[in-house]
């Protein structure tokens, strides 16, 4: 997201870095809900350490009240 909104920022208007701390997926959440976030758009594995579908990945989408969905950033299929 940061590299397609520094490309063509004028698409990306309300387009934040919130920072937390703790559990990601709660943390993700509890901002969903507070910002009344929707739609949420997610990498579908982390950048440093695969995990595709993993725990975050997976724990968002079930809980969410939002619609939410996944891009692949690249990696092994």
């Amino acid at each position: 997201m940061a590299r397609i909104c520094e490309k063509y920022p004028e698409g990306c208007p309300l387009y934040i870095k919130p920072l937390a701390v703790g559990d990601p997926a709660r943390e993700i959440l509890k901002l969903i809900d507070k910002e009344k976030v929707d739609p949420v758009v997610m990498a579908s594995h982390g950048e440093k350490v695969n995990f595709r579908f993993g725990s975050v990945a997976q724990k968002v989408p079930k809980n969410a009240p939002a619609v939410t969905g996944q891009i692949d950033v690249g990696g092994d299929p």
